[in-house]
């Protein structure tokens, strides 16, 4: 929650915004007078003012004609969900009244004038499935070669270390937007991609973010889900390697060995940052918490 009114609501997976709510009770605008300074509106008409309460007959005016909602006995309620990914809440005063009002199959301003009162409004994406587990995108890393984006449609796609700026743009398509001319953000991706100005102007470092909480890049990029390539690496057990967006630093070590002393660099936002720089060309932000902020991928160098 952000505001006594306002709560944010982010995807357990991908961390990025899958929901806002605005809480509209009479309580609220007795316990927090200045949340009575806001108001909704939907292309141009007013559904809700903190100044005076609104109702379940004011929003289906406001907004053009949908399906009947659906209703809830705890708490007793009436939703209705709009195509446009915006939702109404009516408080409905009790379970019999909820009974009845579904008994009827029409919307509650139907009955005898009687008009519930909003409680709650919520703002969600158009298709919230967009970006589940299943539909999301995922990165394999090759260390000292370049990482491979796997897309739901099966799609796969390789971005070579040292490739032309012009491949890139091919396989991935215009930037989301460019820094200081050589680093093309792709928020869409989770990733940067630098390409110097000078010389033969050929990718010459990738960086992926986890998008955690807490950090800067928060909210900006997509999280990228990615595991390292290590088919031919194995632990002293026997078994497979595995480093992905879960791993800690004791599992990059027993990857890649041991990496030395980090590189400290003080952040105002978030404290320090410690970078783990590995023979094989990838360097590791890590987080205070131990957890991966960043992966960089570069051709065999220290940061």
């Amino acid at each position: 929650m952000v505001d006594p009114g306002l709560v944010l609501i982010f995807d357990a997976e991908s961390q990025i915004l899958a929901r806002m709510e605005l809480i509209t009770s009479p309580k609220l605008r007795m316990t927090h007078p200045e949340w009575s300074s806001y108001a909704v509106t939907f292309d141009g008409t007013e559904v809700w003012s903190g100044r005076e309460a609104s109702d379940c007959k004011k929003v289906i005016s406001a907004f053009p004609p949908t399906t009947l909602g659906t209703f809830t006995d705890t708490p007793p309620a009436y939703e209705i969900h709009y195509k446009q990914g915006v939702s109404f809440r009516f408080d409905i005063k009790d379970r019999a009244m909820v009974q009845h009002l579904r008994d009827r199959h029409e919307h509650p301003t139907e009955y005898k004038g009687y008009s519930p009162s909003l409680r709650m409004m919520s703002v969600t994406r158009r298709n919230d499935t967009e970006h589940s587990v299943s539909k999301r995108h995922s990165v394999e890393i090759f260390p000292n070669e370049g990482i491979r984006i796997h897309f739901p449609d099966q799609k796969r796609v390789f971005i070579e270390l040292g490739a032309g700026m012009q491949s890139l743009i091919s396989s991935l398509g215009p930037p989301n937007s460019t820094y200081r001319e050589e680093v093309f953000n792709y928020f869409t991706y989770g990733m940067d991609v630098k390409v110097p100005c000078a010389g033969s102007r050929t990718v010459s470092e990738i960086v992926l973010h986890t998008n955690l909480p807490g950090q800067p890049e928060f909210g900006r990029y997509e999280r990228v889900w990615f595991q390292l390539d290590q088919k031919r690496k194995k632990t002293n057990e026997g078994a497979k390697c595995q480093v992905n967006n879960l791993s800690k630093l004791p599992d990059l070590i027993e990857a890649f060995g041991d990496p030395g002393p980090p590189l400290v660099i003080d952040d105002t936002q978030v404290g320090s940052r410690h970078f783990y720089s590995f023979p094989s060309g990838v360097a590791i932000e890590i987080t205070q918490a131990g957890f991966i902020s960043s992966v960089h991928l570069s051709i065999s160098r220290r940061i």
